[in-house]
């Protein structure tokens, strides 16, 4: 889902006529719309997410610690020294809150973003 858009406020003209009433509207309106936002991208896990950095992988499945503190949601290769392919086993893992289980064709060194 993509981030709500920043509605238009009412722009308060610069004069000593202008009411408190019409400052607070314009006020309040404002508050709404970066509420929204917010409230749209602190509840993003990507924003949660760590870089573990220079992770050795072998051949197989290889069991990371992913320090995040909850169950993970997602990973991806930010760094690959080497060559190989991976898909994990996060389906069958017996405990997401602390492990990524990561299969690779071959060894080799990577850092992972985990979120």
């Amino acid at each position: 889902m993509s981030l709500p858009q920043f509605t238009a406020t009412t722009k308060i003209a610069e004069t000593s006529t202008t009411s408190i009433v019409a400052i607070v509207r314009a006020f309040n309106t404002l508050v709404t719309n970066l509420q929204g936002i917010f409230t749209s991208l602190l509840g993003r896990v990507q924003l949660d997410s760590v870089v573990l950095q220079d992770v050795p992988i072998t051949a197989g499945q290889n069991n990371i610690q992913h320090t995040l503190g909850r169950t993970l949601t997602g990973w991806k290769i930010v760094r690959l020294n080497g060559y190989a392919a991976f898909y994990d086993l996060q389906g069958s893992n017996p405990d997401p809150t602390n492990y990524l289980l990561l299969m690779a064709s071959a060894n080799c060194t990577v850092s992972l973003e985990v979120y």
